[in-house]
């Protein structure tokens, strides 16, 4: 086993958590599964679209220290 570590936005852990938790999984769980689908897809399991607002996402993200 290994670890990863990524920064996402407070409020969208706390959503995820409570989604995992709701499914009684947990976040861990969910990642790996969401790995194992990449690596069967040869890709990532569900198309990536441009919203109106991806520039306000980006620079929220980049904010995100």
């Amino acid at each position: 086993m290994t670890t990863i570590s990524a920064k996402i936005i407070n409020d969208d852990k706390i959503s995820f958590e409570r989604i995992c938790d709701s499914m009684g999984i947990n976040i861990s769980s969910a990642i790996n599964s969401f790995v194992k689908a990449t690596i069967r897809e040869n890709g990532l399991p569900f198309a990536l679209k441009a919203s109106e607002d991806s520039y306000i996402y980006s620079e929220k993200m980049c904010n995100a220290d």
